[in-house]
């Protein structure tokens, strides 16, 4: 079989070069849950990848990163807990032109190993942005959430400080053009007063930045054999005459 790459690889642009790219058509609704340096340094990412925001699909978990995927002009999914990435992921098999976000929190993350798995074995082309709320806190990391997705088989992991701007932009736009799984972990202080300040959380945070990016490794839509066949499900055809499509869609009400 042939394995060269079906699509061609973006070509990857800093921030300073994309600046001219407005961010303005992927701002949607100021939410109250959502961390506000956060969502910028997002919509800046995906004004800098030059994606239109009618090809960009944000699934989200319940609680903070609901509020963040609903302040994105994006086509939007909320999800229950647990199944915001089984969502995106038939979302992108089903449409691999779409740009996948999918915005969980920490406990939804270390319990959907199973599904971040499937994602790794594929290297389904998703960002999962991972909503670590007081996480640098050595008692909250047992689990070490970049590890994580990089055991589950993501082939770009990356750390950033919600309250850096600049920093996270960069970090979000490098997973945005990564071709396969990129996982993202945001270190955030919790909402509230509740937890650690903005100085707590960056002098406790572990090393930040693009941490680890495999881009010799083929995406699923690169190399999956019955994809390459015959092309995204969205775009098959039923084999069905006029009539029996009519027949269909009156039976359906």
């Amino acid at each position: 079989m042939d394995r060269s790459p079906l699509f061609q690889v973006p070509v990857r642009r800093s921030l300073a070069e994309s600046a001219e790219a407005s961010a303005d058509q992927f701002r949607g609704p100021e939410p109250d849950n959502a961390p506000g340096p956060l969502l910028e340094s997002l919509r800046r990412a995906l004004a800098g990848l030059g994606a239109a925001s009618k090809d960009v699909l944000a699934a989200a978990g319940p609680g903070g990163p609901s509020g963040l995927a609903r302040a994105l002009a994006v086509y939007g999914a909320e999800a229950p807990a647990g199944l915001a990435l089984p969502l995106a992921l038939g979302a992108k098999y089903a449409d691999p032109g779409l740009t996948v976000i999918v915005v969980v929190g920490r406990e939804e993350a270390e319990s959907s190993f199973g599904a971040l798995a499937d994602a790794g074995r594929a290297n389904a082309d998703i960002v999962v942005i991972v909503l670590d709320e007081g996480g640098s806190q050595p008692e909250r990391r047992a689990v070490d959430l970049a590890d994580l997705g990089r055991a589950a088989g993501a082939t770009f992991t990356g750390r950033l400080l919600s309250s850096d701007a600049e920093g996270a932009s960069e970090v979000l736009l490098c997973a945005l053009q990564h071709r396969g799984f990129s996982f993202v972990e945001v270190l955030s202080p919790r909402p509230g007063g509740s937890g650690p300040d903005d100085g707590d959380v960056k002098a406790q945070a572990p090393r930040l930045g693009v941490l680890h990016e495999d881009g010799q490794a083929l995406s699923w839509e690169e190399s999956d054999p019955v994809y390459l066949r015959r092309g995204p499900a969205m775009a098959e055809t039923l084999g069905l005459s006029p009539k029996e499509i009519a027949a269909l869609e009156a039976s359906l009400g």
